[in-house]
């Protein structure tokens, strides 16, 4: 076990998964901004239940724990705008054109370089402890599951990273977002999150239910909702999982 400035990191060769790991330690009293990370995750699972493929020793895929007591159930997205911009403002550093497929994906351009879920258990009306999963392509070249768009930050760059380095600015950026939002509220955090949405200009393909169609991203409500504004006017809010880009 080490210490990043602000987390306790504890480290694992393989696990199954890093989210399950943490859930069975924290009956136990594991504080605050705890890590678990693995170099093998075995059984990672992303949103929809899909399988995070992830080459040994090469990528980020690690879980840390947030006590926020001071955001409201109804506010719990809020969680995953800090995760997500906190990713972002360190692989910005390397390269442009990366943004947050909503809910929580990490897109560069048009491919998926990471993966995040978060899940909440709520204590009344708050959230008494939140498990976030992330898993980030760093090292890796080739990818040999079917999923259809996967890319490493070494595929964008050429260059190799140090993964240590790398978790310690990650989980840094993260901090100090969701520090902000402890101190002084949510309204930039929001407007960040909004102006770094995946397909936020112009019209563009989704799914649902009913078939295919043509909209334009039109905001997300406060309990995280997308909205989208068909050609027709029409106004749409969508729940996870409800809604599929079409890329």
């Amino acid at each position: 076990m080490t210490k990043n400035a602000n987390f306790i990191v504890d480290r694992y060769d393989n696990l199954p998964s890093t989210n399950e790991k943490m859930k069975s330690l924290i009956s136990g009293g594991l504080p605050e901004f705890a890590v678990i990370i693995a170099n093998h995750q075995s059984a990672g699972k992303g949103q929809k239940g899909n399988t995070w493929e992830s080459e040994s020793g090469k990528n980020l895929t690690f879980s840390l724990l947030f006590r926020p007591d001071f955001i409201l159930a109804q506010d719990q997205f809020i969680i995953s705008k800090i995760v997500c911009l906190g990713i972002l403002d360190v692989l910005s550093m390397y390269s442009g054109d990366f943004s947050i497929k909503w809910p929580n994906d990490i897109y560069f351009r048009d491919l998926k370089i990471g993966g995040i879920l978060i899940e909440n258990a709520l204590y009344t009306n708050l959230i008494g402890s939140s498990v976030v999963g992330i898993g980030l392509n760093i090292n890796q070249e080739i990818f040999y599951s079917d999923a259809p768009n996967p890319v490493s930050l070494k595929n964008i760059t050429n260059k190799e990273f140090n993964l240590e380095n790398m978790l310690d600015d990650i989980l840094n950026a993260i901090y100090a977002l969701y520090s902000e939002a402890k101190l002084i509220g949510y309204d930039n955090i929001n407007t960040r999150y909004l102006d770094r949405l995946f397909r936020k200009d112009g019209i563009h393909p989704f799914r649902d239910g009913q078939g295919n169609f043509e909209a334009r991203i039109d905001g997300i409500s406060e309990y995280g909702q997308l909205i989208l504004s068909k050609e027709n006017g029409q106004k749409m809010t969508y729940s996870f999982k409800e809604v599929e880009f079409l890329i």
